[in-house]
């Protein structure tokens, strides 16, 4: 009996042998966690509501549970607890994962629990009714200039304030450099970023980025200004302060300069203007083009500029590289889409006549007067309209003057003046009362 008890065992082993050489039969091993970092965990703020999941990853998902108990929002003043429950995904793991692995950003204690497959995360107590920052804008950080001062400091606002650091720690900023400015800000009493979004704060002139619930600010300058020797290629592309084309409008003689250049207009074909004092203007169906001439500024140069590199709105931009000589061509002048409402000027009453004054308004191919008798009666338009090259006196007052007949004498009479043009209109100007004779 022994040895047929013996005999069996050794074929069993031989079996199994086998089984382990047999081809296509492989064990599987399963591969330990290796995302470290618990995302979408949010540090509790009171008033805001707790999460119940964690952010998804290729290896696990999890859920969220929070002690002491939340009925709806954080409160405040409270230390609270996440208990985060691991579902690792088919060929993973958490076997051999540490104690001390994994980390939740803003937490003060992590720590995983191996014999309970869960992570318990501390956090800082809740802040007694602080109230989240609000304001965006950051005052007070100047652009770098070459050879100036940097500041080391932000405009100071009743919710924080905050230091200021740059690249390179310069003692002045030097000539032809990028710079990047480092904001760190400190919330007063009653106040806190947590609950800031991602790139909430705006510096003026350049992008800051920073990341959510954090007051720590960056932003990077464009390079400055060379020197005369060594001067930076213009790197603004844009041409602002050009008048675009159309009716009745003046023409722009200079661009808006900028740090890097200034720059001349000269408009072809030439303006007229229909009175002495009156402004030239443009002429509808009129194409025109402006010749723009760039003056780098000291510490820049045109030499470096592409082709065709400058952009004028409205227009079809030119220039050839290495030079600041731009050529916008604009399509045919067209009416303006918005009219400005005229403004009586001056009303007087004669028998069975009115003569009204008006300011002039750009764009306007006429005006439509109406009055009122009374001030009961129903407004009414006077036939017809009164074309911008009639009604005389356009002239040093910049406006028009017209007599009609509202059919009474010795009565209080309403008068009113709307600009048109055949797109576009204005509101009726403010009534003006006179009296008949």
């Amino acid at each position: 009996m022994k040895n047929r008890i013996l005999i069996l065992g050794i074929i069993l082993l031989v079996v199994l042998a086998g089984c382990e050489n047999e081809p296509g039969i492989q064990n599987v091993k399963n591969e330990v966690v290796t995302i470290a970092n618990i995302t979408g965990v949010v540090v509790p703020v009171t008033g805001e509501t707790p999460v119940i999941k964690i952010t998804e990853t290729e290896q696990y998902t999890g859920t969220v549970e929070w002690s002491p108990n939340i009925a709806n929002t954080f409160a405040e003043g409270t230390e609270y607890t996440a208990t985060i429950y691991l579902s690792v995904k088919d060929g993973y793991t958490l076997d051999g994962v540490t104690s001390s692995f994994f980390q939740v950003a803003g937490a003060i204690e992590t720590k995983y629990y191996a014999d309970g497959k869960y992570i318990s995360v501390k956090f800082p107590a809740t802040a007694f009714n602080d109230v989240k920052v609000t304001y965006a804008y950051i005052t007070g950080v100047i652009a770098p200039e070459r050879g100036e001062t940097p500041v080391l400091v932000i405009g100071e606002t009743e919710q924080y304030t905050g230091t200021v650091a740059w690249s390179g720690n310069p003692v002045t900023f030097e000539p032809a450099t990028v710079y990047t400015v480092t904001i760190h800000l400190t919330a007063k009493s009653g106040y806190t970023l947590q609950g800031v979004t991602e790139n909430f704060f705006v510096i003026s002139g350049v992008t800051a980025t920073n990341s959510e619930n954090s007051g720590v600010i960056t932003a990077t300058y464009p390079i400055t200004a060379g020197t005369v020797e060594n001067p930076v290629p213009i790197y603004i592309s844009s041409i602002n302060g050009v008048t675009i084309p159309v009716d009745r409008e003046s023409p722009s003689n200079f661009i808006t300069s900028t740090a890097l250049f200034s720059g001349t207009i000269t408009w072809s074909p030439g303006m007229g203007s229909p009175n002495v004092g009156i402004p030239p203007f443009f002429s509808l169906d009129t194409q025109y083009t402006a010749t723009i001439v760039l003056t780098p500024n000291e510490g820049y140069t045109l030499t470096g500029v592409d082709e065709n590199f400058f952009a004028v709105a409205g227009a079809i931009t030119t220039n050839e590289a290495n030079a600041g000589v731009i050529t916008a061509i604009f399509p045919a002048c067209s009416y303006r889409t918005n009219l400005g409402t005229p403004s009586i000027t001056n009303v007087t009453g004669g028998a069975f006549s009115i003569t009204v004054k008006w300011s002039r308004i750009l764009g306007a191919a006429s005006y439509e007067i109406y009055y009122q008798l009374g001030n009961t009666s129903a407004v009414m338009k006077y036939a017809g309209s009164v074309e911008r090259t009639l009604g005389g006196d356009f002239g040093a007052n910049n406006g028009y003057s017209y007599t009609f007949d509202p059919g009474v004498s010795n009565m209080y009479v309403y008068v009113y003046v709307k600009a048109i043009n055949p797109i576009a209109s204005s509101s009726n100007s403010d009534g003006y009362r006179v009296l008949t004779k």
